[in-house]
């Protein structure tokens, strides 16, 4: 099975026991695929929960979720995601999303760029490009690290 084929089934992991999912025909495929999370570090959730609205808070998880989390990458912590898309995995109103956009940014925890590109006579698409910085601050701080005299 594909990660999309196994992305969209719809397991009930959650609710299930283990002896259930180990009669499970696509449990192979489960322990193969168990490497796909975020890991976003506690003191990020911790201070995030209190200082964002709930919806900002699930945009910046799906922001996560599709980062590059390779810091060898020239494109470490970034991601390029459309608005429609945010909301159809999220749920939050692609309506207000400037706002929940513009509050993760606003207190530091994305950095966003949206640009514009023309196609064609009349066609415009438009590129948004988010950057987490808290994956940005910890490799630097990594670095850092290295650097200092022990």
């Amino acid at each position: 099975m594909e990660w999309e084929q196994w992305n969209k089934l719809k397991c009930n992991c959650l609710n299930s026991s283990l002896e259930e999912c180990s009669n499970c025909d696509n449990i192979h495929d489960c322990i193969k695929y168990q490497s796909w999370f975020v890991k976003v570090p506690y003191f990020i959730i911790d201070q995030l929960q209190t200082k964002v609205k709930p919806a900002s808070f699930r945009v910046f998880l799906y922001l996560n979720r599709k980062a590059n989390f390779n810091s060898k990458h020239d494109h470490f912590g970034m991601c390029w995601v459309n608005y429609k898309e945010i909301s159809d995995v999220t749920g939050v109103s692609c309506d207000n999303m400037r706002t929940y956009i513009k509050e993760l940014k606003d207190k530091g925890f994305i950095k966003h760029v949206q640009s514009t590109q023309k196609i064609g006579y009349s066609k415009f698409v438009n590129t948004n490009t988010f950057t987490i910085c808290w994956m940005k601050n910890l490799e630097q701080l990594k670095q850092l690290e290295l650097e200092l005299p022990a």
